[in-house]
């Protein structure tokens, strides 16, 4: 009896280890970690969003010979005390750089495939922006009448320029790079301007023996409102998602406007803003 035990005892320690063997053989044959596909790396910028934004930038204005040749007519028709008129005054106007700053809004929208992102983006800013140049001249007129009078005329021409709010409508281009999307933009700008072309005249009066004998000012001017006109811009900036739909934005924007009443403008501005995507 003892040998036939021994026999089956052997027979299933035998068996055990030749299970284990083939449970072995069959993790290999399985791999030993289960594979699970990760979760894409990129992020949703797709889809309709708005937001608010302020500025601050550089503008320069050129002034060009429409505005001096507006000053010039407005002389034409001044006449001065004891008749005497000034046809025209030398002396071109020049341009002007000054700051500019803004607040206002944006809407838009993105189509992204995969990385890509490509998009349509409309602004609209409100602006405090002021530009003038002007010019001074020294004028001495000879003696005319009875008894003879002479005057020493003092005139300065001035040119503004006033931007009240301009309007973009730009594609725009990115990739994203998870939460960060740069970008780059190109489109139209729209703005509307107040524009005025004035000249003061502050002339002296010189009798014969060289006395002061009369000293007064005088004004010509000429304003023209809601002067719109249209130009092109460019620019670079980035979003960054904070949460959810919430992003931050902050942006460079290059403005040229063609022409407004013959004032050529153009600004450079550094924008931020906060903007929410559906």
């Amino acid at each position: 009896m003892k040998s036939p035990m021994r026999w089956l005892v052997s027979g299933v320690v035998s068996l055990g280890f030749a299970g284990s063997a083939l449970a072995a053989d069959y993790d290999a044959l399985r791999g030993s970690e289960v594979f699970a596909p990760r979760p894409a790396l990129y992020s949703n910028w797709s889809g309709f969003y708005f937001g608010g934004q302020g500025g601050y930038g550089f503008s320069r204005v050129e002034f060009g010979d429409q505005a001096d040749a507006t000053l010039n007519t407005l002389l034409a028709g001044t006449v001065l005390p004891g008749g005497a008129g000034v046809a025209s005054v030398p002396g071109l106007l020049l341009r002007d750089d000054t700051n500019v700053t803004s607040a206002g809004a944006f809407a838009g929208y993105n189509a992204q495939w995969e990385d890509a992102v490509l998009g349509i983006d409309v602004n609209y800013n409100h602006t405090w922006l002021d530009a003038s140049s002007s010019t001074t001249r020294v004028l001495g007129i000879p003696p005319t009448g009875v008894p003879p009078l002479s005057f020493n005329v003092d005139l300065t021409k001035t040119a503004t320029i006033s931007l009240t709010d301009y309007a973009t409508i730009r594609g725009r281009g990115g990739w994203s790079f998870g939460s960060f999307l740069p970008y780059a933009t190109l489109g139209l700008a729209f703005g509307r301007s107040d524009v005025t072309e004035s000249v003061r005249m502050h002339f002296q009066t010189i009798n014969a023996a060289g006395a002061l004998v009369g000293e007064t000012t005088q004004v010509v001017s000429q304003e023209k409102n809601d002067q719109f006109a249209w130009g092109y811009t460019f620019g670079v900036g980035f979003d960054y998602k904070l949460m959810s739909g919430l992003f931050l934005r902050g942006e460079y924007e290059f403005v040229d406007f063609i022409k407004f009443s013959d004032r050529k403008l153009t600004m450079n501005n550094l924008r931020g803003g906060l903007g929410y995507r559906f």
